[in-house]
C-alpha cells in the first residue's frame, strides 16, 4: 500500500467510523468534504469513492483472514445493506461495486476499476460495501466494528 493508499484507507475508515458510532452529521461533514478533487492537477484524486473503496477492501480482506476463504467468495457471500450515503434517487449498484472492489486486491487502481461507474454509485455502492463487511466481522468475532475501525486509524502507517 503506498502513502495515498494509505491516507485513503483511514478517511475511509472515519467515514465509516462515524457510521456505526451513529455520528451521522458528522460522517457526512467528512464525506462532503471528500468529494473534492486536488488542485494540482496531476490526477491524484482524494476522493470519497476513492476513500471507501479501500477501506472496504480492507474490511473484506479482514474476513477472508477469519474465515479462511477466499477474497471473491467474502465478497460473493456479503449480504447488501440498505444504506447509502448520497440519499435518492441515485442507486447502489452492488454487483458494480463488488467488481470493483474484487479489482482492487489485484493492482487496479480504483480510478481505473471505476471508469464505467458514475461517481454518486460508486460512493453508493462502495459504501454498502464497507458496511456490510464491518457488520460481518461483528456477527463473526462478536467484536464491535468500532474497535476495529479505531484500531485501523491509530495502527502505524503501512505504506511502502
Amino acid at each position: 500500500m503506498d502513502l495515498r493508499q494509505d491516507a485513503l484507507t483511514r478517511l475511509g475508515a472515519f467515514v465509516l467510523l462515524g457510521h456505526f458510532r451513529g455520528d451521522f452529521s458528522g460522517r457526512d461533514q467528512l464525506a462532503g468534504d471528500l468529494m473534492v478533487t486536488d488542485a494540482d492537477g496531476g490526477g491524484g484524486r482524494l476522493t470519497l469513492a476513492d476513500a471507501l473503496s479501500y477501506i472496504a477492501t480492507v474490511g473484506v480482506s479482514t474476513l477472508v483472514e477469519i474465515t479462511d476463504s477466499p477474497f471473491a467468495d467474502v465478497l460473493t457471500d456479503l449480504d447488501e445493506p440498505d444504506v447509502f450515503l448520497i440519499p435518492p434517487p441515485t442507486t447502489v449498484p452492488w454487483a458494480e461495486a463488488k467488481a470493483l472492489i474484487e479489482a482492487i486486491p489485484s493492482g487496479e487502481g480504483v480510478g481505473e476499476a471505476s471508469r464505467w461507474m458514475d461517481l454518486p454509485g460508486a460512493v453508493n455502492g462502495t459504501f454498502a460495501i464497507g458496511v456490510s463487511a464491518f457488520q460481518e466481522f461483528e456477527n463473526r468475532t462478536g467484536k464491535s466494528a468500532v474497535s476495529l475501525l479505531e484500531a485501523l486509524i491509530a495502527a502505524p502507517s503501512q505504506s511502502k
